[in-house]
């Protein structure tokens, strides 16, 4: 049941976010097949250019829009890309403000940042925290603090999906990873990873689905020009993505997965969330 917190004020709060001399220039919406084959929506930003943004080069993988919303309807998802778009205007914003000695600009992405057109700050608190909880344990993880279980595997036209929990041994929140394995060029074996937190695990799983369809389409999009995976690429995320594609990526997950089934989580360093 929705409370006063969940109510979606986008109608009112983002009215005046498009256009001339605002911060979006334009907002371009399409309608895309995701990886289970359903029919959704995504919505793409630019920037306008007076806002004197500090921002990372145009992407070569992900493409140049400034944000991306995805959803079964139209107008969430336009409202979760001026959402997204939002959160990177305050990120950049930040780190070049009297808030840089914070040094949000250590992880050079919106990790932590949060924006929701609603009534009460709340909602948009708890959705920054669990951000910023998704990427500690996934961090973790990674430098073998966090334990995984595995949850199952689902086979689809397109591929396999592999679904694991990350920090399962709390219930504190949740943390969903994703593994898809699809073919391009007839018979390359393609990776694609994604992960996301939310107040229960289905909810972990299913935002972790829409980032997961991201790096699908990009990974589609980008490896159509080639015929094995590109090195030289030289931004953070376009570099992991490609590299966790191929095989030896793969491997590379699946070593952490092994080892960190038997691990117990330490919690300590959160008392203080």
């Amino acid at each position: 049941m929705k409370t006063p917190f969940d109510f979606n004020l986008g109608y009112l709060k983002y009215l005046n976010c498009v256009g001339a001399n605002k911060p979006f220039s334009v907002l371009e919406t399409r309608k895309v097949v995701n990886f289970e084959g359903n029919f959704q929506f995504e919505t793409l930003s630019k920037v306008n250019s007076n806002l004197k943004l500090i921002r990372p080069p145009t992407s070569v993988v992900y493409g140049d829009a400034f944000s991306c919303g995805t959803d079964f309807s139209k107008i969430n998802s336009i409202f979760k890309c001026i959402s997204e778009g939002l959160e990177r205007w305050a990120y950049f914003a930040t780190i070049e403000s009297d808030l840089k000695h914070l040094r949000f600009d250590l992880n050079p992405t919106s990790t932590g940042f949060a924006a929701f057109p609603g009534l009460f700050i709340n909602r948009v608190r708890a959705v920054a925290k669990l951000e910023a909880l998704e990427r500690w344990t996934i961090i973790n993880w990674w430098l073998g603090k966090v334990r995984s279980c595995f949850c199952r595997k689902v086979k689809y036209k397109e591929g396999e999906l592999s679904v694991y929990q990350l920090a399962c041994d709390t219930n504190r929140f949740f943390v969903g990873l994703l593994h898809f394995q699809f073919t391009v060029h007839a018979e390359q074996k393609v990776n694609a990873f994604s992960f996301a937190a939310g107040p229960s695990l289905d909810q972990a799983i299913d935002r972790a689905k829409i980032e997961l369809d991201r790096n699908i389409n990009s990974l589609k999009r980008f490896l159509s020009n080639f015929a094995e995976v590109p090195t030289g690429v030289h931004a953070v995320e376009e570099a992991r993505l490609l590299y966790f594609s191929t095989h030896e990526g793969l491997l590379s997950f699946q070593d952490k997965i092994r080892f960190s089934q038997h691990i117990v989580t330490d919690f300590s360093m959160l008392e203080t969330v």
